[in-house]
């Protein structure tokens, strides 16, 4: 088994290698350098990340890459580059995750619930809720846009015990929108998606579900795309 994830949803992408070492999986990573052209620089890294363990492109059993909802133009070349990997007659399996599936699998414990939120610029915000009990997570909720507005009552049904999930941007964003919700519950879990996790959870996909078609492999874009117009 030699697979490759591709984590394109943030400003700050990433790609991953994972091998097999008898029954054990080891990985290797490398975070793109934070404004790098994900169609310039994320190909060239999967291939460095390979050369660097005496493997090629031909030696790829599976490639896993983040579905999102995040950013639009990571998202499309993320899922571009999985598409242009898995060709020909021994081409890899493809696998999509979306980004919350992989907070909730690195952020949850066991029998614990939790609710997503990113914000998604122009006064919207992408929401999910999971549950992980026995080891198995489920997305109870979404992917799903939510409107600002909307904000207040999502967050009054987030129960005592679930954990709010967020990156530090849209933690410290959400706080200073409800500073009384948020001052009245534990921090939010702030963390990045981790490419090591997002390639886990593929793999973990591929044995349940077996791999995702070329045909259905789309991102989460969940809002058409709004090109910036720049002042002259």
């Amino acid at each position: 088994m030699i697979a490759l994830a591709f984590e394109t949803s943030t400003r700050a992408s990433s790609v991953a290698l994972g091998w097999l070492e008898g029954t054990q999986l080891q990985v290797t990573a490398e975070l793109l350098v934070e404004g790098a052209a994900h169609a310039r620089d994320l190909l060239p890294t999967a291939l460095r990340l390979l050369d660097a363990q005496g493997l090629a492109p031909g030696d790829l059993t599976d490639v896993v890459v983040d579905l999102g909802p995040g950013s639009y133009t990571g998202l499309r070349v993320g899922t571009a580059t999985a598409l242009g990997l898995a060709v020909g007659p021994a081409a890899p399996r493809l696998v999509g995750v979306s980004a919350p599936e992989v907070l909730f699998a690195d952020a949850l414990g066991d029998d614990e619930a939790g609710t997503w939120l990113c914000d998604g610029r122009s006064k919207a915000w992408y929401c999910a809720r999971g549950h992980k009990s026995g080891g198995q997570l489920d997305l109870t909720s979404g992917p799903e846009l939510v409107a600002e507005g909307d904000l207040a009552d999502l967050l009054s049904s987030v129960g005592p015990g679930e954990r709010l999930v967020c990156d530090a941007t849209s933690a410290a964003r959400l706080a200073a929108l409800h500073p009384e919700w948020t001052a009245s519950r534990p921090p939010a879990d702030e963390r990045p998606i981790d490419v090591a996790v997002l390639l886990r959870r593929g793999l973990e996909r591929l044995a349940t579900a077996g791999p995702t078609a070329p045909g259905d492999l789309a991102p989460l874009y969940l809002r058409p795309f709004a090109a910036k117009v720049r002042k002259r």
